[in-house]
């Protein structure tokens, strides 16, 4: 790819020229995007995990992780785990069971939808 700057157009290849000012704020914007998803954290990404999976409550997610064999998980036990993001291992791991993904952590963390393939 060649990229050819000047003060108002940037030359991508002959075929695509962008406005300078627009390519700044593409630019901006996907930065913001990788900004937030790196800096959100595990709560955020469980609520985002709830909305992708049906809009399921955080409520009823605590009673099927209970079901799912994890132990004094009352809705607001959950709850308090949310505010703190207090979760253990074993926790994290009933979480991946229950809402079909796999949590991973290599340069950030990130959960990982198994039937997409989606990131949050």
């Amino acid at each position: 790819m060649f990229v050819y700057l000047s003060s108002i157009f940037v030359k991508i290849n002959k075929n695509i020229l962008i406005k300078s000012s627009i390519l700044i704020d593409i630019v901006k914007i996907i930065g913001l995007y990788l900004w937030i998803g790196e800096n959100m954290g595990i709560a955020e990404k469980i609520r985002i995990l709830l909305i992708k999976r049906g809009n399921i409550s955080e409520a009823e997610l605590a009673r099927r992780l209970m079901a799912a064999g994890c132990r004094n998980m009352s809705a607001q036990n959950f709850n308090n785990k949310m505010k703190r993001e207090s979760f253990s291992q074993e926790e994290i791991s009933q979480i991946e069971k229950v809402l079909d993904c796999t949590y991973s952590v290599e340069h950030r963390e990130w959960f990982t939808l198994n039937d997409t393939g989606e990131e949050i």
